[in-house]
């Protein structure tokens, strides 16, 4: 079972005790394959989806209910979902459970999630621009920057930010699979920082292999100049002691010439070497 289809699971083993939680549910459910026109939700309906009908059965549903379409075998092949009151303005007025539900059933309908393993990315595919604009709305209410995009004549409303996916798992009521994409963003990120701090490292490796290489190429300048024996006690001390030591970090060779001398003397005294070998 993929990550979607547990999270899919959970919504589907639900049940509803209020039925405005229930009647959001169904509305997401056919507003992501159709549309809501005022007090009317139409949408797509298969066979198996009859269950969103057994769910509603132990309710009453107060201002709303099923017009189920037939064919000749008296087989669902259709569903609208009917209200005394306006679709939209009992979901984005609801409480926050009502317009939870509300996406339980668009992402039930229509939506994925990859696991977070590989990538951090939630989606629900809308059959239109108008409900997709309005599952945006719904999100933005909580708390959620959603982006849309038109795919393959379908209005795709997406979240790529790991910390709001979390949030939607948690409003999904995907407990267990919430807990698990946390557990990845916190790997995820134990791995970033130390991949930051080794190329960090390497960088500061390079950088003090290549100021080295330089160091050492002005006091070889000095030595073929014969200058070398001429500097004063202190830079011709630090000199021998990079050229023992190529590789060292100014740290290192403070370490290794002792007499409490800082990396900055160091460095100051090594300036002084390149200084005199670029004046010859």
């Amino acid at each position: 079972m993929n990550f979607t289809s547990k999270v899919k699971k959970n919504i589907k083993d639900y049940d509803f005790e209020r039925s405005d939680d229930f009647s959001a549910f169904a509305i997401g459910f056919l507003s992501a394959t159709g549309y809501i026109y005022k007090n009317v939700c139409k949408g797509n309906f298969q066979k198996n989806d009859e269950f969103l009908i057994e769910k509603g059965k132990a309710l009453r549903l107060d201002d709303f209910y099923f017009a189920p379409k037939l064919d000749e075998n008296y087989n669902y092949v259709g569903m609208d979902f009917i209200s005394d009151s306006d679709i939209r303005e009992f979901i984005i007025k609801g409480d926050l459970s009502v317009r939870k539900s509300y996406l339980k059933g668009a992402f039930l309908s229509a939506g994925s999630i990859t696991d977070p393993k590989k990538a951090y990315h939630f989606e629900i595919s809308m059959a239109n621009k108008d409900e997709a604009n309005f599952l945006q709305e719904v999100l933005k209410s909580m708390e959620i920057d959603a982006k849309l995009i038109e795919r393959k004549n379908q209005s795709v409303v997406y979240v790529k930010e790991g910390a709001e996916i979390s949030d939607i798992l948690t409003m999904l009521g995907a407990i267990n699979e919430t807990l698990y994409f946390e557990d990845q963003m916190v790997i995820k990120s134990a791995r970033n920082d130390t991949n930051r701090r080794v190329n960090c490292e390497t960088a500061n490796i390079s950088k003090t292999i290549n100021a080295g290489v330089k160091q050492i190429a002005a006091i070889e300048k000095l030595k073929e100049s014969g200058k070398i024996e001429v500097l004063d006690e202190t830079l011709y001390d630090v000199a021998l002691l990079r050229m023992a030591n190529p590789d060292a970090t100014l740290s290192e060779l403070a370490k290794l010439y002792g007499n409490g001398i800082s990396k900055s003397g160091i460095n100051h005294r090594l300036k002084k070497i390149m200084e005199l070998a670029e004046d010859l």
